[in-house]
């Protein structure tokens, strides 16, 4: 995006991974390379630093220039919580299989399964057939045990029995571990523990997250009291899109003057799950929520969240703090604006047909470069010369509600996003 206007020079980026246990420099590298291509498209130039890795952290700097003649300097950070992410996937199976049902659980008996239903189906599917494939798994496997136990006592009679029970053992631990090699390709595992990861945060059974959260609270404030960026840009995807709202709801609740320093604060959530937040009760779910309101409402701070209804993974177009049950009114003056990321018409038609049925691929798109961008180009969004507020500025939220009173004004003119596709 070529603009001769440039409000910013200097910018702090912080990004929250989701559910990820993944090395960080991937997300540098995926900054690298998808920069490179994105700036190719786009017609300008963005040079991307070495990264830096510290405690639960990964830095590097960018640079941005284009033929207008404006210079962009960007600090990015990775607030790093991958290693409690690994601490939890390596943990003896018996322990995440309980972690997990009792998680599923609370969210079927509770009542809140049906209350996120009534939000948006589509996402339903990912967040509940973890469950259905963990349980096939396990049944599986003990149908496999029982069988090779029913030929063991059919073929040597009661001494079968012995025998049969051990090779039984044997036979659906090879199986099950069979098909939990298989489960790479449709991650049920993976989200079996996010989902439990996100059920215990609700209900306050993660202490070591709680922890790590305050520290980024901590490193936001730190970033507005040293007053040498023009925007502060927070960005989350997927489980950290709720975690990105939930630190700058409590960093505001902390020091109401963040945003008076001179600095933007600008929120961008991707590819959000923060709707289960919404629905989800539990001591610490209210407190997420409570956290995501205060940002929702302060006239001092942008959000924008952006989805894509091809992304079967989130709550496309649905307003994170809709399950809430003190919803936002309609004349607060703050966001989240909903944004369609557009991936039908933005990805090019090659490289989504390729891709459309790859949905954890698809979960990633927001942070790689599009053949056709719209007004949501990460990189640009990340290191360019225009703030998040003056980038969205021209666009009604696609919310189905009436408009947010800060677009009340001009709403005629301004497109409306609604019926856009994704």
């Amino acid at each position: 995006m070529k603009d001769s206007a440039q409000e910013v020079r200097r910018r702090r980026v912080f990004y929250m991974p989701g559910f990820d246990p993944h090395p960080d420099r991937r997300y540098h590298r995926l900054f690298r390379e998808e920069g490179a291509r994105q700036a190719r498209i786009s017609g300008y130039r963005l040079e991307v630093g070495r990264a830096v890795q510290g405690d639960h952290r990964a830095d590097w700097s960018a640079v941005y220039a284009d033929d207008s003649g404006a210079k962009v300097e960007t600090d990015l950070r990775v607030w790093s919580w991958r290693d409690l992410v690994s601490a939890r996937m390596k943990q003896p199976l018996w322990r995440r299989a309980l972690r997990g049902y009792g998680a599923y659980g609370r969210l079927i008996f509770s009542g809140d399964v049906f209350r996120l239903g009534r939000l948006a189906w589509t996402p339903m599917i990912p967040m509940l057939y973890p469950l259905a494939a963990v349980t096939f798994y396990f049944l599986l496997s003990l149908g496999a045990g029982a069988a090779v136990l029913a030929l063991m006592v059919q073929a040597l009679g009661s001494v079968g029995w012995i025998l049969g029970l051990a090779s039984g053992a044997l036979a659906a631990r090879a199986v099950f571990r069979l098909l939990r090699r298989r489960d790479g390709r449709i991650f049920a595992f993976y989200l079996f523990d996010a989902y439990a990861l996100m059920q215990d945060h609700a209900s306050g059974a993660a202490p070591e997250l709680e922890a790590r959260l305050d520290g980024f609270v901590e490193d936001l404030a730190a970033a507005s009291k040293s007053g040498v960026y023009d925007e502060i840009l927070v960005i989350g995807h997927s489980l950290g899109a709720a975690f990105a709202a939930e630190i700058c709801g409590r960093a505001f609740a902390r020091d109401p003057d963040l945003a008076a320093r001179g600095a933007r604060i600008g929120v961008l959530t991707l590819g959000q799950i923060l709707s289960a937040f919404s629905a989800v009760g539990g001591g610490r779910g209210a407190e997420v929520r409570r956290a995501s309101r205060s940002l929702a409402a302060r006239p001092d701070a942008v959000w924008v969240d952006v989805t894509s209804q091809a992304d079967g993974a989130c709550f496309a177009l649905v307003d994170p703090l809709a399950g809430d049950e003190a919803p936002p009114s309609a004349e607060r003056r703050a966001g989240p604006k909903l944004v369609s990321g557009r991936f039908r018409e933005t990805m090019g038609e090659a490289e989504y047909a390729r891709l459309r049925r790859k949905w954890n691929r698809l979960h990633f798109q927001y942070l790689h470069a599009f053949e056709r961008p719209g007004v949501f180009e990460y990189f640009a969004i990340c290191a360019g010369p225009l703030s998040l507020a003056t980038r969205f500025a021209g666009l009604r939220s696609s919310r189905h509600a009436p408009p947010l009173a800060a677009e009340a004004e001009g709403a005629a003119s301004a497109p409306d996003l609604a019926a856009a596709p994704a």
